[in-house]
C-alpha cells in the first residue's frame, strides 16, 4: 500500500536497533528519506544505507541530552536530506537490574529520566523550532510519534525509573504537544505507540529466564511477545497523512486506495432496509467478492440467517467482522425527559444487536480451520461519546462505552480461546462529515461547539475512520494488538 511517505524526510531516533531499526526499514520501503540516528553504535545501519544509498538514508551520531548535539543533528539532516517533516521518538534505556525505588540510586534514576524523557523534549523541541519556518507544503506531513511503554500504562516494579519517564512521554507530554503542534502545522499531529515486551537486543537476556516470559505473558490473552515489525508498522501507519490524518476529500475521488481496490478480498455488506448505495460496489468489484445482506441484527433468527447466507454464497466462512450499525436519535433529550422506549431502542440496536452478531460469528469461528482462524478479527465502531459522555444522549454514549470498554476488554481473552491469533479492538470517531450529520455540520455555532477541544479543527471524513479499520482488521499491520481503542477524533479532549 502506497502511505504517501516519498521523499517525505524522516528523523528515527535509536535507529541502529530492535524497533528503530526495523522502523527505519519500513520508512525506507515506502520511499521516505531517513536520517537514523544513533548513538554509539552505527554498523547496524550499514546494510541499509547499501541498499538505498546515501541519498536516501543518513546514519547521524549525536547524544540527545545534550542540546548542541541535538541541534547539530538537525542541522546535519536537513543539510543532508532537507528539513525534517516527521520525527519518531524512539530511543531508550531500560536498566537490566531490578532496584526497588527503596533502594534505587539517585544517579541511576536521573539518567533514566535524562535519556528516556529531556532528550525527547530536545528533539521535539528542536523538531518544532525547525518546523516553525518550514513552508507550508513541507508543515502538511508534520508528525511526531513517541515510543512509549505498557510500563507507562500499568507500571513495573523494580524499574519506576522507566516507567515513569514512558508514562511521562505517553501521556503529559504527548497530550500537551498535540495541542501545541497545531499552531506551528495547522494538520501537526502527536501520538504515541506503547509496546509491550518487545524480542529486541535490550530485552534479550530477560526473555531468556522463563519466570519473566510467563509473568509477561500471564495477562496477554495472544501468547506471545512482540517483534519489533508489530511496533514498527504501527509507528508508519500513525506517521501516514493518508491513513492517520484528515485527508481532503477530493483525493478520495479522484482515487481508490490499493487496501479497498485489492480483488482477492471479500465482503458480506449488511443494511438494514437501503442497498441502493452498495449497487455500485456491486457493479464494479462482482457478485463473488460483494454480497449484499439485508437483516434485522436485533433478532436471533436474521443474525443466524445473514452469517448462513454469507458462508453458503461465494464467499465462504466470515474472518473478519466489523461491527459499525447504530442508531444515533437526533432528538436531545435529557435522561430526565428520555422514555424507556427510546432508551431500550438505542441499548438493542446498538449493544444487543452487537453481542448477536458477535456471537453469531464466533459459534462460526469454532469449526472453522486452523488457516482461517489465523485471520481472525473483531473491530468496533465506538465513538468519543463513549468516552467523555454526550449530555442529551446518554442512550448513545452508554451504548457506545459499553462496546469500547466491558464488552471489547471481554471479548479480547475469549476470541483467543476458539482463535489463538484472534483480535479484538475498537475504532472511536469524534463528529464525521457523513449524510447523517449533514444538516448540524451547517450549523456554525453547533460546528464551533463541537470542535472546540479539537486542535485540528475540522470533522474527520468517513475515509479517516475506514483506514483505521483496515489496519486494525489487518494481522500483518497489526498482528499484535487486541484490546485497544483507536481515538480518530483530532485529538479531541471532551465536549
Amino acid at each position: 500500500m502506497d502511505l504517501e511517505l516519498k521523499n517525505v524526510h524522516v528523523l528515527v531516533t535509536g535507529a541502529s536497533g530492535g524497533i528503530g531499526l526495523e522502523t527505519t526499514r519500513l520508512f525506507l520501503e515506502q520511499g521516505a528519506k531517513v536520517t537514523a540516528h544513533y548513538n554509539t553504535i552505527a554498523s547496524t545501519l550499514d546494510p541499509l544505507i547499501a541498499e538505498f544509498g546515501s541519498k536516501q538514508i543518513v546514519a547521524a551520531q549525536a547524544n540527545l541530552t545534550a542540546e548542541h548535539d541535538v541541534a547539530r543533528l538537525f542541522a546535519e539532516s536537513t543539510a543532508a536530506l532537507g528539513p525534517v517533516q516527521v520525527v519518531i521518538i524512539n530511543h531508550g534505556i531500560w536498566p537490566t537490574e531490578d532496584v526497588p525505588v527503596a533502594q534505587m540510586t539517585l544517579t541511576r534514576w536521573k539518567t533514566t529520566l535524562d535519556t528516556n524523557l529531556t532528550g525527547a523534549f530536545l528533539v521535539a523541541r528542536e523538531y518544532l523550532r525547525q518546523l516553525e519556518t518550514a513552508p507550508a507544503v513541507l508543515k502538511e506531513k508534520a508528525s511526531i510519534c513517541f515510543v512509549g511503554s505498557t510500563s507507562g500504562k500499568y507500571g513495573e516494579a523494580g524499574h519506576a525509573d522507566y516507567a515513569a519517564s514512558k508514562s511521562a512521554l505517553a501521556y503529559g507530554f504527548t497530550l500537551s504537544l498535540k495541542n501545541e503542534i497545531v499552531k506551528i502545522a495547522p494538520k501537526g499531529r502527536v501520538n504515541c505507540v506503547s509496546p509491550g515486551w518487545v524480542r529486541t537486543a535490550m530485552a534479550e537476556e530477560a526473555l531468556k529466564d522463563p519466570l519473566i516470559v510467563y509473568r509477561a505473558l500471564a495477562t496477554t490473552p495472544l501468547k506471545k511477545v512482540a517483534i519489533p515489525s508489530d511496533v514498527a508498522t504501527q509507528i508508519v501507519v500513525l506517521s501516514s497523512t493518508k491513513l492517520s490524518g484528515h485527508v481532503p476529500v477530493e483525493e478520495l475521488a479522484s482515487k481508490r486506495p490499493a487496501c479497498f481496490s485489492n480483488r482477492a478480498q471479500k465482503v458480506t455488506a449488511h443494511y438494514n432496509s437501503n442497498a441502493a448505495s452498495l449497487n455500485a460496489l456491486i457493479a464494479e468489484f462482482g457478485s463473488d467478492k460483494i454480497l449484499a445482506a439485508q437483516a434485522n441484527l436485533s433478532a436471533e433468527d436474521d443474525v443466524m440467517r445473514m452469517f448462513s447466507e454469507a458462508s453458503n454464497s461465494a464467499l465462504g466462512i466470515v474472518q473478519i467482522l466489523v461491527i459499525n450499525h447504530a442508531i444515533s436519535p437526533p432528538e436531545d433529550d435529557s435522561v430526565l425527559n428520555m422514555t424507556l422506549e427510546r432508551w431500550r431502542n438505542t441499548i438493542d440496536t446498538n449493544l444487543t444487536a452487537s453481542f448477536l452478531v458477535s456471537r453469531e460469528y464466533l459459534r462460526r469461528l469454532e469449526s472453522a480451520s486452523d488457516e482461517l482462524k489465523a485471520k481472525a478479527a473483531i473491530v468496533f465502531v465506538g465513538s468519543t461519546a463513549g468516552k467523555y459522555g454526550e449530555a442529551g444522549h446518554a442512550d448513545y454514549a452508554a451504548s457506545k462505552s459499553a462496546l469500547m470498554y466491558g464488552f471489547m476488554l471481554s471479548l479480547k481473552n475469549e476470541i483467543v480461546k476458539i482463535a489463538p491469533k484472534g483480535r479484538v479492538n475498537c475504532v472511536a470517531p469524534g463528529w464525521v462529515r457523513t449524510p447523517k450529520k449533514e444538516e448540524k455540520l451547517k450549523d456554525p455555532i453547533f460546528v464551533h461547539r463541537a470542535l472546540a477541544t479539537v486542535p485540528l479543527k475540522k470533522p474527520a471524513e468517513p475515509w479517516d475512520i475506514a483506514t483505521q479499520i483496515i489496519c486494525l482488521s489487518s494481522a500483518k499491520i497489526s498482528g499484535h494488538v487486541s484490546g485497544h481503542v483507536v481515538m480518530v477524533d483530532g485529538g479531541m479532549e471532551g465536549y
